[in-house]
């Protein structure tokens, strides 16, 4: 009784198992014309089956339908090949430009170049661009809009930084003040790791739609003990809306390296050597950039930019090179000033880093007084420039392959 109950319960299990097996098997295409042609009588139109997308019920084209030829679509763009002389004459063309424009850039060496368009940003490099981003828009459908300015990139020992960050909604392309139901500001420091560190909570002071605040990053205790990623962290928030704004900044907690005074300048090689008396706190490579103007610091005339690499630390000498050629060129008559003195100490990573140094422009660093016309008109000779342009004289006389 027992084996013949067994074998009851064994077929209704096969038998359930074959159907659930049949009914997830996919439909064969007979099983699907079948279906079609039942749906098609019953409802007058064929029906989706499990292997085939829905059918849409297309309206015709309308009566001024116009169907595009189809030429115009197969028609190819036939363009002609430059023939071998013509494309060997435009690549000589193009090596003789190539040519010109470096003849044209190494006229004057990299470490002292005209102070122009391209060299604006020596003069300059204090700056910071302010921050913003629209982050909402009000029930009118404005955006609302957060910027942060700090008036400086780099602050020396001692002193401060200005902040203000600026609340506007735009009206008509216009940015006009705003107010947000909460505006907060830190400093914050960058932990490789563990990423952003509250350093400090900062007070802001509310002038019309603008909240202003100042302060010494080497008087932040957390930012005191050794030179860290700084940044100035502003938070807004209206309504369910809120936006961040970070922007970094760096500071000093001793000086790096400071600029003393003029020991001497004269006229070397046909250009202007300047000996300046600096005191070197980190015996590493230091990048040294400066701007030489006329007397009352009104025209700039030429920049320069390399590194000096002292072997000890303490009071030594530094020296700057403004190229001949430049101040021939300019036609300004000295005493010259020395301005927005300022670089970049290269110590290692587990010393800070790199470290910023700047000096003031007071007092004034006068050279003694020259005639522009003491130096040189020659340009700038170096061995790997002249091997370059030899380079480009042997292809181009030689022409492309």
């Amino acid at each position: 009784m027992k084996s013949r109950l067994a074998i009851t319960c064994a077929v209704f299990v096969l038998a359930s198992i074959a159907v659930w097996i049949y009914l997830r098997s996919p439909a064969s295409p007979q099983d699907d014309k079948n279906k079609k042609a039942v749906d098609q009588a019953t409802h007058g139109a064929p029906s989706a089956t499990r292997n085939s997308p829905p059918q849409l019920d297309l309206a015709p084209p309308p009566d001024d339908w116009t169907e595009v030829p189809e030429e115009v679509f197969a028609t190819p763009v036939e363009i002609d090949p430059p023939s071998a002389e013509n494309a060997r004459a435009d690549s000589l063309e193009r090596m003789k430009k190539s040519l010109q424009i470096y003849r044209d850039f190494t006229k004057y060496p990299p470490w002292s170049r005209p102070y122009g368009d391209n060299t604006v940003h020596y003069a300059e490099w204090n700056t910071l661009r302010p921050e913003g981003q629209a982050f909402a828009v009000d029930d009118q459908n404005r955006e609302l809009w957060v910027k942060v300015h700090l008036d400086r990139m780099y602050a020396g020992p001692g002193e401060t930084i200005n902040a203000v960050v600026e609340l506007g909604r735009l009206e008509d392309g216009q940015l006009v003040a705003a107010s947000f139901d909460e505006v907060s500001a830190r400093i914050e420091w960058n932990d490789p790791v563990a990423g952003y560190q509250l350093a400090h909570k900062l007070t802001l002071n509310q002038v019309g739609s603008n909240y202003m605040v100042s302060f010494a990053p080497d008087q932040i205790a957390a930012l005191a003990v050794e030179q860290r990623e700084a940044l100035f962290t502003a938070e807004v928030k209206e309504g369910l809306f809120f936006k961040v704004i970070r922007m970094p900044f760096q500071y000093a907690i001793e000086p790096a390296f400071e600029v003393l005074a003029i020991a001497d300048d004269r006229i070397a090689d046909g250009s202007l050597e300047v000996d300046l008396e600096v005191v070197v706190g980190r015996a590493v490579p230091t990048l040294i950039q400066a701007v030489l103007y006329d007397q009352r610091g009104q025209t700039p005339i030429a920049v320069f930019d390399d590194y000096v690499r002292p072997t000890d630390v303490g009071k030594q000498i530094a020296t700057l090179t403004f190229f001949g050629k430049v101040l021939r060129e300019k036609n300004v008559n000295g005493r010259y000033s020395i301005r927005a003195l300022h670089g970049v100490v290269r110590a290692p990573d587990d010393e800070g880093g790199e470290l910023y140094w700047k000096r003031d422009d007071t007092p004034v660093l006068l050279t003694r007084s020259y005639y522009a016309t003491q130096f040189s008109d020659a340009e700038w000779s170096d061995p790997e420039k002249d091997k370059k342009i030899a380079q480009y004289e042997t292809m181009i006389e030689s022409g492309p392959l």
